[in-house]
């Protein structure tokens, strides 16, 4: 989206890069808990996708207060945008274990190898969850072939009869398959979630 200030247009994306912002400028999560908060993130949003910004907060709250249209329409934005968020995902992590935008980016960017820029300005939330659910499975290759050489070296050496999951247990070692029958509720919630997604599109 583009706002215009004062006659000059600023673009508007809701990006993780304005919440890693909006933490560096608050010192807090991410959470948006109260008026200033809100504003805040506003501003974030405008630092985070405009490099070359020269206002200061203060110089945008002045303006948020001249041209109260202007606050309208970040509201209308970031409401849509939140919502077509929830239409995928209700929490990245659970509530009892929130993390900073900093940690997630360790986890996703040094961890799982995405690119710095696609996590920061692309990425959306629902891949995030993706991503963390499935991050124990990176190295998944290398552990099942230190297994085997364990498990190989560990039965030259043994009069017993052995298996790999004897010598290492891992998650995937008991994973189960799943019920994928989808029932009239689940069909409901998703239709549901559609056209929710749907409407954010209007």
């Amino acid at each position: 989206m583009e706002i215009q200030i004062k006659g000059t247009a600023y673009n508007i994306r809701y990006t993780i890069r304005a919440m890693f912002v909006f933490e560096q400028i608050t010192g807090k999560i991410f959470r948006l808990e109260n008026l200033t908060d809100y504003y805040l993130f506003y501003y974030s949003l405008l630092v985070a996708n405009n490099p070359d910004l020269q206002m200061t907060f203060e110089d945008f709250i002045n303006e948020c207060d001249d041209e109260p249209a202007l606050v309208i329409q970040l509201q209308d934005f970031l409401s849509k945008e939140m919502e077509k968020q929830s239409a995928f995902i209700s929490d990245t992590v659970d509530s009892k274990k929130k993390v900073t935008i900093s940690e997630l980016y360790a986890l996703i960017v040094l961890e799982a190898g995405i690119a710095p820029d696609y996590f920061l300005d692309s990425m959306q939330m629902y891949e995030v969850k993706a991503v963390l659910e499935n991050l124990q499975y990176k190295n998944k290759t290398s552990w099942e072939q230190a297994r085997m050489i364990s498990y190989i070296i560990a039965q030259t050496n043994s009069t017993k009869q052995l298996s790999p999951t004897d010598i290492m247990k891992f998650d995937w070692d008991e994973a189960k398959e799943k019920d994928t029958s989808i029932s009239k509720d689940d069909i409901a919630r998703l239709q549901a979630k559609a056209n929710q997604f749907i409407n954010t599109q209007n």
